[in-house]
Order: structure tokens, then sequence, then C-alpha cells
């Protein structure tokens, strides 16, 4: 499976704006993920799981590191926003979650916008 447009921009906006990682670790993890395929979503009713693989393993961090990238946002209307969470797991980027604060996850992305 494709990531879709809405995954490609979190993720996008993730990679370029997670100020507290080093310029090299980002650009590894943007070269694992346009090597990237997804393996399954998940749907929870307040947000989603979406799994990947890296297919060039080469590409891994040293050390095999295991942490996460994420930062909020505003979709559509809804009222307390909503977080994203990019996991690093034995030096891959591995999983994507998005979620909100107890509200519905909306149906359809109308709007999106990335909190500084």
């Amino acid at each position: 499976m494709d990531f879709s447009v809405f995954e490609k921009m979190v993720i996008d906006a993730t990679l370029c704006k997670s100020a507290s990682e080093k310029p090299d670790t980002l650009e590894l993890l943007r070269s694992q993920y346009a090597s990237a395929d997804v393996l399954k979503r998940e749907f929870t009713g307040v947000g989603f799981f979406t799994n990947f693989v890296v297919n060039d393993k080469s590409l891994v961090l040293s050390g095999k590191e295991n942490f996460e990238l994420g930062y909020l946002g505003e979709i559509n209307d809804v009222q307390y926003g909503v977080g994203f969470v990019l996991f690093v797991r034995e030096g891959f980027i591995s999983m994507l979650e998005g979620y909100t604060y107890g509200e519905s996850w909306p149906c359809e992305i109308e709007f999106f916008n990335v909190a500084p």
C-alpha cells in the first residue's frame, strides 16, 4: 500500500519540524521514509495507526535507536486539536500515530495545520 496524501503531509512535517533531532538523523529518516511501504492502517475512532516497513535496511540509524518524534496540529473543527507521533524502533521509522483528545477523528480531512 502507498502512503495517503495526508500521511505524507504529516510525515514530511514531522521530519522537518523536529528541531530536537540532529540534521543528519532527520536526513537519514527522510531517506528511510522514501524507501518505505505501508503495511497496515488501523482507525480507532479517535485516531489512527499506520504501520510501515523500510525496504532499504542499509539506512538503519547507528545504535539502532528507539525514540519518538511528535507535534500538535489542527484538523477541520476538532475542538482540542490533534497530535501525531512518528515512532522509530531499532533504528527505523516504523509507525505513525494520529490522535484527538477524545473527539471523533474526521472521516475526511478538509483543513490541516501544524502547530509551531
